[in-house]
């Protein structure tokens, strides 16, 4: 709510007696700063002394509305008609059509003030400040001028577009890629390669000899590789030295052209990856400076060296991608596939394997209050599978555990551990049932499972299944067991065998395709300006709007306001967002607001971020009296129900986001819950589309804001719009207000829209009010 003088107040509240003039302010860089009014009038202190130009014929309205309430950002317009004054220069015909006038960038405000007020200490109060977004000539004295509020930068790309230009060794397959922005602890980040050489696969196979010095390499398109000049490449683990490239032949140098660099030639198959060899291989991390970096993977595979890693930040930056976050490989990232095969005249291995199945010598469970349970729990480890063991939750919520112990193991190092377990689990989702961190649902169909563990033997095996109020959820378990492998090794001499083999299946050696990186992004400055602790975490909701704003629009960190920093730190909300697509900054915003349960919008020039609470407080109460009339003596007031498109009775909301993967399977989470009342009422009501939230990781954070929307939406509100006067001019958008008429029922309002009166066409000031029960 918006906050006047005290004179100014008084002379709003009056109600006879008060005289309201309205001024648009317009700062046009090329014809000067120009004060519109309806009226003509001076103010001598403020702004060093102004004259108004009687140039607007009628005003519009200022417009703040949104389609509906599941619409994010809020925006507002405003629309008045602009007499052309032929005898002024510049009039509005030369002003609106100079260009230099940048009239989609020049930020115009409008003021209301009373005349009889001292200008020196009650000065005009700004109520809104927008851009000119579009004109048109009515007639030869008429422009009808639109303008929209500072939402319209909001329609600016987000990101830096990855192009030949900067990062001329890029993979071809990067440009046109955004470069990673990253806010919060965010993990399997894909980098982009921006420093990869060229990469291409073999026609035919080559021996240890052949090609030889001078001869010809070929491969499937070369056209990536250098043009001129001599280079390396590697295939496998053989480089080789290029004299030159002639469309996709490589011609080998004239001398030690094979095993290059001390390396050892060998065979190389059909289809096996050759690459240019450089003397690093760099991937962009964050197109900014990050906090930290964590575990490196390539294709899935945590890099444990060959890497350096660098923040970005000072004294930890890459002497050519200075203030970016990168990984720098000193040789290209590979996963090997390979099978070797060795016989030897002399002697031979021998390999032998033993499995043992290990069962649980004892076993316990964990039942949450509304669950049943069936059978007992020995059942689990009688080493038979005749009889189960049965959990279910019969629509009840919780979390139950099955939980299997095994005797201390002693036998020999294992190969590879299994869990093994044979079972028939019904769930509806969100429920699942998870058995060492793998979901194993299944419908209703018995079935054995066994799930590689590593190498270790566990001291136990859990059965953790999760359920969901109206969901169901029964499982049950019929064993629990341990699959261990070993191998033992021996030699032997071979005797009567007179064959001696080598060979490599190189094809199955690949070029690693995806980097990724665990990081934790954008950190504050030293000063602690956006969280105010020096150089910490950007992960706050509300740290990251203001940040975000300040960087990539512009805004002044004083042009942010909001009143959700208690709220977020209280019930510890934190982001973990990835930019790494092409979208306006609205949409970016959009999507943050939305999954913090929070209004983002402008409002008189500032951008707002404004909690949606649990429950309101009013601020204001409208009394029968400030209704306006109409000319029939009826009242303005008018009450409606909410549209039944914004009802919403079950909710599936999927976090924890995988950036590596896209649609539902993207999300490691999924948080439920529905209404039965509102559904039993209304039918399921359900919107998908709204509760896919990326940049959520905390079940708790999921949990309540989920639970939030429900209890906002589960039912059909009164929506009431009426039509008050400039008495209730501090009134905005999400304000808490009690509408006495309708027995002091308290609403948020949803809309204002601001109808500035006119002495030329005698019509009074007016506000219209949109305001809904919570």
């Amino acid at each position: 709510m918006k906050t006047f003088p005290t004179n100014f107040t008084t002379e709003k509240n009056k109600k006879t007696g008060a005289s309201p003039v309205w001024i648009l302010k317009c700062p046009f860089p090329s014809s000067g700063t120009k004060y519109l009014s309806d009226q003509a009038f001076s103010l001598p202190a403020w702004n060093g002394g102004i004259t108004t130009l009687a140039w607007v014929k009628s005003w519009g309205a200022i417009d703040e509305s949104i389609s509906n309430e599941l619409a994010i950002s809020q925006v507002s317009d405003f629309a008045l008609d602009l007499i052309n004054d032929p005898n002024a220069s510049p009039n509005m015909d030369t002003i609106l059509w100079t260009a230099a006038n940048n009239i989609e960038t020049t930020d115009c405000e409008l003021y209301l003030w009373f005349k009889g007020l001292d200008d020196s200490t009650d000065a005009p109060q700004k109520v809104w400040m927008g851009n000119i977004v579009d004109f048109e000539k009515v007639d030869e004295l008429i422009y009808s001028v639109r303008f929209v509020d500072q939402s319209v930068r909001l329609d600016k790309y987000i990101g830096t577009v990855i192009d030949a230009s900067s990062y001329p060794n890029a993979d071809p397959d990067e440009v046109g890629k955004i470069g990673n922005i990253a806010y919060g602890p965010t993990k399997r980040v894909r980098c982009h390669a921006v420093k990869a050489g060229a990469v291409d696969s073999m026609v035919a196979n080559i021996t240890a000899s052949s090609p030889g010095n001078g001869g010809t390499l070929n491969l499937s398109d070369a056209s990536e590789f250098p043009s001129s000049g001599a280079f390396t490449v590697q295939i496998d683990d053989e480089q080789i030295r290029i004299a030159s490239r002639s469309g996709n032949s490589l011609t080998l140098a004239a001398s030690g052209a094979r095993g290059y660099n001390s390396t050892t030639a060998m065979a190389h198959n059909k289809g096996a990856s050759c690459f240019q060899v450089l003397t690093e291989y760099v991937y962009l991390i964050a197109d900014h400076p990050v906090k930290t970096l964590g575990s490196v993977y390539v294709d899935e595979v945590r890099q444990t060296s060959g890497f350096t890693a660098y923040t970005g930040q000072s004294g930890d930056e890459h002497a050519s991608y200075p203030g970016k976050a990168v990984v720098a490989f000193s040789a290209k990232a590979v996963i090997k596939k390979q099978v070797n095969i060795d016989i030897d005249t002399g002697s031979h291995s021998h390999t032998a394997s033993t499995t043992k199945n290990y069962y649980p010598n004892n076993s316990t469970d964990s039942l949450p209050s509304g669950w049943v349970e069936t059978g007992s729990i020995s059942n689990i480890r009688d080493q038979s599978d005749v009889t189960s063991y049965k959990q279910a939750s019969n629509g009840n919520s919780g979390t139950g555990s099955i939980n299997a112990y095994y005797p201390s193991y002693t036998g020999p190092t294992p190969s590879v551990v299994y869990a093994c377990i044979t079972h028939k689990t019904v769930v509806n989702a969100p429920a699942y049932v998870q058995f060492h961190g793998t979901n194993i649902n299944t419908s209703g169909v018995t079935v054995t499972q066994k799930f590689n563990i590593g190498a270790s033997v566990p001291s136990s095996s859990t059965v953790n299944m999760f359920a969901n109020g109206d969901n169901g959820l029964t499982c049950e378990v019929f064993e629990v067991w341990l699959e261990i492998h070993t191998t033992s090794t021996g030699s032997s001499a071979a005797t009567g065998v007179g064959l001696a083999s080598s060979s490599n299946s190189s094809a199955d050696t690949v070029i690693g395709q995806v980097v990724t990186v665990n990081v934790d992004g954008y950190q504050d400055d030293a000063s602690g300006t956006f969280t105010g602790t020096a150089n910490s975490l950007i992960k706050r909701p509300n740290h990251i709007f203001k940040h975000f704003l300040n960087t990539y629009l512009g805004i002044a960190n004083a042009d942010f306001s909001t009143d959700v920093g208690s709220f977020f730190s209280t019930n510890s909300y934190e982001f973990s967002i990835l930019i790494n697509e092409r979208k306006r900054a609205k949409e970016w915003l959009a999507l943050m607001a939305w999954q913090c349960r929070c209004y983002f919008r402008f409002s008189a020039g500032k951008a707002v971020l404004t909690l949606r609470p649990d429950s309101l407080s009013s601020q204001k109460s409208i009394t029968a009296n400030m209704i306006r009339m109409q000319d029939d003596a009826k009242t303005t007031l008018r009450v409606r129900r909410s549209p039944v498109e914004e009802l919403i009775n079950k909710i599936r909301l999927y976090y924890q986001r995988d950036w590596l993967k896209s649609g539902t399977d993207a999300y490691k989470a999924v948080s439920g819950t529905s209404n039965s009342t509102s559904i039993t009422r209304y039918g399921e009501k359900e919107r998908p589309d709204l509760f896919y939230f990326d940049f959520v990781t905390l079940e708790a954070m999921a949990d309540h804001v989920r639970d939030f929307y429900l209890t906002r939406y589960k039912d059909r509100k009164k929506v009431l719009e009426m039509e008050v006067f400039l008495d209730n001019a501090e009134v905005e958008f999400a304000d808490d207000l009690t509408i006495v008429p309708q027995s002091s029922l308290l609403t948020e309002v949803q809309k204002v829209n601001f109808y500035p009166g006119s002495g030329r066409d005698i019509r009074n000031d007016r506000i219209t009010i949109i305001a809904k029960a919570y």
